[in-house]
């Protein structure tokens, strides 16, 4: 899941708690997709793996964080 592999790349402690009262009946617990069929349609391949773009986002706002806390420092 894209939740563990952000986990697996964070350097913070981070527990996930799943609130089942915010589930509706009609939510779908996970979703899983498979682009195999689009690809062989379209020949599609992706230019950046999910781990990276994951690695990409999660780097953005480690920077977005640490610029963040610097403007604090010299307010």
């Amino acid at each position: 899941a894209i939740v563990d592999t952000l986990l697996a790349q964070s350097r913070a402690a981070v527990e996930v708690v799943v609130d089942p009262a915010r589930f509706r009946p009609v939510d779908i617990p996970e979703v899983v997709c498979d682009a195999t069929r689009f690809r062989a349609a379209t020949g599609w391949q992706p230019t950046v793996s999910l781990d990276q773009t994951l690695r990409d986002i999660l780097d953005d706002w480690r920077e977005r964080v640490r610029s963040e806390a610097g403007d604090e420092v010299t307010r």
